[in-house]
């Protein structure tokens, strides 16, 4: 089975974390992303991730435009 591009995987995973964004569901949204961004091997040890993590503690990312653009600045 052929794996899919860095690129792709990533555009993948911004697009089902932005569907819990529309329903105003941040938290939900940073764990769909961050989980998926750690099913691919190009990803999954990606420090943004822990970036993230920090600032969604810090509450640096606790609105849906925050979180969106933080999502959306990921590459």
């Amino acid at each position: 089975m052929q794996q899919i591009s860095r690129k792709e995987h990533i555009d993948w995973a911004k697009g089902r974390a932005e569907e819990y964004l529309v329903l105003s569901r941040v938290q939900e949204s940073w764990d769909s992303f961050s989980s998926d961004l750690q099913k691919h091997p190009d990803t999954a040890n990606h420090p943004a991730l822990e970036i993230g993590l920090m600032s969604l503690m810090l509450g640096e990312l606790s609105t849906v435009q925050e979180m969106r653009e933080f999502i959306q600045g990921f590459n």
